[in-house]
């Protein structure tokens, strides 16, 4: 479960990075935001870089895309169908 999601009511969109200057994990920042700013998703984007973190999710194929703790992607873009499966309810507007 999310560190982030644990303090905070908004979706979390966990993006876990081997860096921040990784051209798939800016390529999937982009697309986030644009996603959220499209359908006003109540969510917050944050890029984990520590390892320490990253070894609590499990995975090994970076960078990875997890919605309040969930996997939805990993080494891949997540299909907005499938983001809009694990955002809670009460936080999207369609």
């Amino acid at each position: 479960f999310s560190l982030f999601s644990q303090i905070t009511m908004t979706n979390c969109i966990d993006i876990l990075s081997p860096g921040k200057s990784c051209r798939k994990t800016q390529k999937l920042v982009r697309f986030l935001e644009k996603f959220i700013h499209k359908y006003g998703v109540d969510a917050e984007i944050h890029v984990i870089t520590d390892l320490k973190i990253m070894l609590t999710y499990r995975t090994w194929i970076l960078p990875a895309v997890f919605v309040n703790g969930k996997p939805v992607a990993r080494g891949y873009q997540p299909s907005e169908e499938n983001l809009f499966k694990n955002l809670k309810q009460n936080n999207r507007k369609r």
